[in-house]
């Protein structure tokens, strides 16, 4: 490239600044300003594109597969808040109407000051065999840490939002669990999130065994493709209720104390033995149908009341 002529050039400028007006000199200033700012922005940009395309491709080869291509990571679930049982009033007594996990409707009523259907309910299922802490336990929150990964369909079809959370919805724990959603609920499928093809394989396949429905008050339905996957009842002698369909209400803590209300299918009950472990409390049963309440060993006051007003009005 030859030299530039300099004094050339600045006559030229000056007999260009001669004939124009300020005004209109400003105006081609400020033009040629956003022609290159334009230039330069399009180039950053076809950088950075080309940059996140490598980088996407990168990530692609990293992620796990999706069982949906369309599922979006969102931050923050839905959060519906706790469920609260349909109720009708009846004689200054209130009558509750709850369907368990495997479609069991249940009545139960006490004297409406004792507000049960107000503390929050959550529904359990578990396999047969034993209860390993993973399927089946539902709940309506899951803690902010949330992200959805996917989705995957039951036994019926229906196709499910998959999401990995911190466990708790407080995220009192740094585990990360993975959870399908079912209208209002979130079930707990597994102790950790499908990290590879493998995991996403052993999770559909488990939600391909289940089938999950809200029924239209609101309960979930936990019920098993094959006969016997899911348990069916279980003894309510002991301590300790392993298996069975059941309904319990969120732990309710005020001043210390701790109360808790659980709803169970069962084929043997002790209706007034007294339960007890790191809670205390009695039980009462009607028809395969066992119902338990808990309490600190210092709000035994609150299990007296329940124990005295509460009863199965129907199972059916």
């Amino acid at each position: 490239m030859g030299d530039i002529d300099t004094e050339r050039l600045r006559s030229a400028m000056r007999g260009l600044a001669d004939q124009a007006h300020p005004s209109d000199l400003s105006g081609r200033v400020r033009a040629t300003s956003r022609r290159r700012r334009t230039r330069r922005i399009a180039t950053i940009a076809a950088g950075c594109a080309a940059a996140l395309a490598v980088a996407a491709g990168s990530l692609s080869a990293l992620s796990p597969p999706r069982a949906d291509d369309k599922a979006v990571p969102i931050m923050t679930p839905p959060d519906p808040g706790p469920h609260v049982p349909p109720t009708r009033q009846a004689g200054g007594r209130e009558i509750m109407s709850l369907v368990l996990p495997d479609r069991t409707r249940v009545d139960i009523s006490y004297p409406a000051e004792l507000r049960l259907a107000g503390m929050g309910w959550s529904a359990r299922r578990t396999p047969s065999g034993g209860d390993d802490g993973s399927c089946c336990f539902a709940t309506v929150r899951l803690h902010d840490s949330a992200r959805r990964v996917g989705t995957a369909k039951d036994a019926k079809g229906h196709v499910l939002p998959i999401w990995t959370a911190k466990d708790g919805s407080d995220g009192e724990s740094d585990s990360v669990s993975s959870y399908a959603q079912v209208g209002r609920w979130y079930l707990h499928l597994a102790d950790e999130p499908p990290r590879n093809a493998s995991g996403w394989k052993t999770l559909r396949q488990l939600v391909g065994d289940l089938v999950l429905e809200e029924t239209a008050e609101g309960f979930l339905v936990i019920d098993g493709r094959k006969p016997g996957f899911l348990a069916r009842n279980d003894s309510a002698q002991g301590d300790v209720w392993a298996q069975g369909p059941k309904l319990e209400s969120d732990p309710a803590k005020a001043a210390g104390q701790v109360r808790g209300i659980e709803v169970q299918r069962v084929d043997r009950c002790a209706p007034v033995g007294k339960v007890g472990m790191e809670l205390t409390g009695r039980q009462i049963c009607r028809d395969g149908v066992a119902v338990r309440f808990v309490a600190t060993k210092t709000d035994q006051n609150w299990v007296g009341q329940v124990h005295k007003g509460l009863r199965i009005e129907r199972v059916y």
